[in-house]
Parts: structure tokens; sequence; C-alpha cells
């Protein structure tokens, strides 16, 4: 088997190969596939002992974890998620040829690649993972980092509304592993804050509609829906929760402007 090199950010500058990897023992994991819905058998190695190989017994200290993968996306992990579930980086099916899942991608169902890595969790016992869905699982993995600090700029404080807070965390969660404020976060979608910020744009109307359920007002978009798998009340609260957040980095923005 020959697999693609996945990069482990040592310093802003600085990646190193992990070749090494081969020569960890290698483990399977039965999973339900969130994407297809089918049950597969992974095989790679977990991911508590592929953190401890690649940065030592010093990788449970940090709190972020980032899985960088191929197209630009960066999915934002705690380390107490990688601690308390059962994970594994996988390279292969078992039984199969190809390394692929069955997923829609903007209103179709294809099969998307995904090595040279996917993250898994075992998610037909552990009843939070099942939850969560398709939430955490980067496939198409070229590298691991340590998370940086968020910038303090685009963070609320205790004076922002209750709401903006949680628009915050909803954000942070789900929209900036494809998206960046700043240019810190994912290269998928747009940057949302410079030049000029989302909320000042995108019609208010539409907004939250566009975040909830993108096909809905645009045909063959590759932006997924927010949250599909929870409750639609949950989802619509969440949402509208970001889209305050949204409105208060834009009149932070004017803030530091008129200033």
């Amino acid at each position: 088997m020959i697999l693609g090199t996945l990069l482990i950010a040592l310093s802003v500058a600085q990646a190193a190969p992990l070749e090494s990897l081969k020569k960890l023992d290698r483990a399977e994991l039965q999973i339900k596939e969130p994407y297809s819905g089918e049950l597969e058998v992974a095989q790679g190695w977990p991911i508590q002992q592929v953190m401890g190989h690649l940065f030592g017994p010093t990788w449970k200290e940090k709190s972020e974890w980032v899985f960088v993968c191929q197209d630009g996306y960066r999915a934002i992990l705690p380390t107490r998620k990688l601690l308390d579930h059962r994970g594994l980086l996988a390279t292969s099916w078992k039984g199969r040829g190809t390394f692929d899942v069955l997923k829609e991608v903007g209103g179709k169902k294809q099969k998307v690649p995904v090595g040279p890595y996917y993250l898994v969790w075992e998610n037909i016992q552990d009843v939070e993972m099942a939850k969560e869905g398709d939430h955490g699982w980067p496939y198409q993995v070229v590298g691991i980092e340590a998370a940086e600090p968020v910038a303090s700029r685009w963070v609320p404080d205790a004076r922002a509304s209750i709401r903006v807070r949680k628009g915050y965390e909803a954000f942070k969660s789900y929209c900036l592993n494809c998206h960046s404020v700043d240019a810190q976060g994912g290269k998928v979608g747009p940057e949302l804050h410079v030049p000029v910020s989302a909320a000042k744009y995108y019609n208010p109307a539409f907004l939250p509609q566009w975040i909830l359920n993108p096909a809905s007002i645009r045909a063959g978009t590759p932006m997924p829906p927010y949250r599909p798998e929870a409750d639609m009340s949950e989802r619509k609260a969440e949402v509208q929760n970001v889209v305050a957040y949204l409105g208060w980095l834009a009149a932070e923005q004017e803030k530091n402007i008129q200033k």
C-alpha cells in the first residue's frame, strides 16, 4: 500500500513528512460511515497513538488541534474529543479496493475519495458521536497542527450579548472549518470579514436561510446545510446566533474604521 505524505506542522514555517507512521501497529474499527450511512471497517492507526507518536506526550496539553485537508478545509478538534472518544486515522476500508464515500455534493450523490487519511470515530456504541453526524470527520487529511490562539479582536467578551457569544461558539465549531476571518480559518469558502464583513453585504432577509440550507437559495452550491443531523428548532436557534455574531463582527469592524 502506498500512503500519502502526512505533514505535521512543527512551527509556523516548518513541517515534516511522517513516513514513520508506517512503523506503527495498524488497527481496525467498525463504524457507521456518516455520509453514506453504511457500516464499514476502517483500517489505520488509533488517533491517540498517532498524536503521541507525532508530538510526544505533551500533545495532551494543547487545547485544540487542526486537521488540514487537501481542499483547504481545516477541522478544529478539541483535545478532549481525541482523548474521550475512540478515533482512527484511516487509510483504507477492509475488503474494498477503493477508499471513498458516497456523499451528497451540490445536491447529487457521488463517490468522493477520502484518502490519503480519513479521521473516523466509533459511532455505533458511542451515542454522543452518533449524534454529531459527520461533524469532526475530516477526510483527505494531509496535515495535523496545533491550533493557533484565536485573534482576540473577533472573540466577543462579556459585554456582548449571550446570543452573540453563543453565535461565536457555533461559528468556531461549524463555520470556521471552511471559512476564514481575517485570513484565519479554512480556505474552502470565502473570507467573511476583510475587507468588508459578510453581514454588510448579505441580504439580512436571506442570510439565516442561506446558512441553514444553502441549496434552498442557490441550486448546486457546494456549501452544506448547517448541522443537518440536529433538530430543526435547535438548528434555527443556532443559525440566528451565528447571524448575530456576524452582525457583531461587522459592528466591531465599523468601530475600528472610525478610530
